[in-house]
């Protein structure tokens, strides 16, 4: 009899869980229970038992059993989102988008921002310890340099926390769930499209703080190589995170100056880091008389609004429309259902898995506007 009503309590749990239903509803009466397993009253009643215990259904006095609705169990999963800065030009629309897309799944969202800050990462995640969330979300730091709080990553992760990071590379990490636009095929994407409009004298302006800025410069090496034209090494300038924020709190472009002044001299084409970098440089390209697309054509990634309110609009790789936002809650509704296994796994506790791979590359695709010359004009 032991191993029968366990072997039903295992049945009506796998029901419930697959179910996975935002509202209650009733099981079968004990009677009809009864018939479909050919057990007794008995028998039923301890299956029933178990998972009252584990808190997977409930009983209503004259009314039979219910299963516990799944909102019940969300109120208590704690997600948490680290961004580098809360007021970066693509920020607003994407946390609106996920915040309405976990809203969909009775979830919540906490944000912290660490401003691009070691010291300030570090006092979050110390303080997400004690937290211990089910959920971390992730946009790095500076991750084309070694992260010095990898170590709270780490715990968190042995903790039981699932770590989902946002376009960021720690090669010091081991077994990380990651969702990721493909920079390198973004790069040979734009290269190829700078071949095709004949441009061999290409200048690059990118960050040197950010991985994916070397991958999709690898990109753009890599599409004139294949195409058998030289490829454009030399005429590339990295600007400095204290650069981009200067640009952003005090409006100062000296560094874009400075590019315009050291890298544009006879060049076909800019390939820009950004839609951010390249609005503020074909300003920059205005105020020294240098017109563009006629004397040089900007190109970059995100086909962000910017694009549109440049004079020219900007041409632009594009993410695909909730990309980023709809891998993300994937992967969180993956973690909801684990935890409920887990949970309801009352007599053999389990801590998740914080390390099982989620992976998630999203293709980039080529908005083109008049800020690239064609063989047209």
């Amino acid at each position: 009899m032991a191993i029968k009503y366990r072997q039903i309590a295992e049945e009506l749990r796998d029901s419930i869980l697959s179910e996975q239903k935002i509202i209650s509803y009733k099981l079968p009466t004990e009677k009809e229970l009864c018939n479909k397993y050919r057990v007794s009253r008995q028998t039923i009643r301890q299956a029933l038992r178990i998972l009252t215990e584990e808190k997977l259904i409930t009983a209503c006095q004259g009314s039979g059993f219910f299963t516990v609705p799944l909102s019940e169990h969300l109120n208590k999963i704690k997600i948490v989102l680290l961004v580098s800065e809360d007021n970066e030009y693509i920020y607003p629309a994407f946390l609106s988008e996920l915040q309405a897309a976990l809203r969909q799944q009775g979830l919540s969202l906490t944000i912290y921002t660490t401003r691009n800050n070691y010291n300030k990462e570090r006092a979050i995640l110390t303080e997400l310890l004690s937290q211990r969330p089910a959920v971390l979300l992730v946009e790095g730091i500076r991750d084309a340099f070694p992260n010095p709080n990898i170590d709270l990553y780490e715990t968190l992760q042995l903790s039981g926390t699932n770590i989902l990071f946002i376009n960021t590379n720690y090669s010091q990490l081991q077994h990380i769930s990651f969702v990721r636009s493909d920079d390198f095929e973004g790069g040979y994407l734009l290269g190829k499209h700078f071949i095709t409009a004949d441009f061999q004298k290409i200048s690059c302006i990118l960050p040197d703080f950010a991985a994916n800025a070397k991958e999709r410069y690898c990109g753009l090496l890599a599409s004139y190589r294949d195409s058998v034209l030289p490829m454009p090494e030399n005429d590339i300038f990295w600007y400095s995170y204290n650069d981009l924020s200067s640009l952003r709190t005090r409006r100062n472009t000296e560094f874009l100056t400075n590019f315009i002044r050291r890298n544009l001299y006879q060049q076909d084409a800019v390939f820009c880091y950004n839609d951010e970098i390249a609005y503020w440089l074909i300003k920059e390209l205005s105020y020294a008389d240098i017109k563009v697309p006629e004397q040089i054509s900007i190109a970059s990634f995100d086909n962000s609004y910017l694009c549109s309110i440049s004079t020219p609009p900007i041409t632009s790789l594009s993410m695909p429309a909730h990309g980023f936002c709809d891998a993300i809650a994937d992967f969180v509704e993956k973690v909801i259902k684990q935890l409920s296994s887990y949970e309801a796994s009352s007599y053999n506790k389990v801590i998740p898995d914080a390390s099982s791979i989620y992976s998630k590359t999203l293709p980039w695709e080529l908005i083109s506007r008049s800020s690239v010359l064609t063989f047209s004009e």
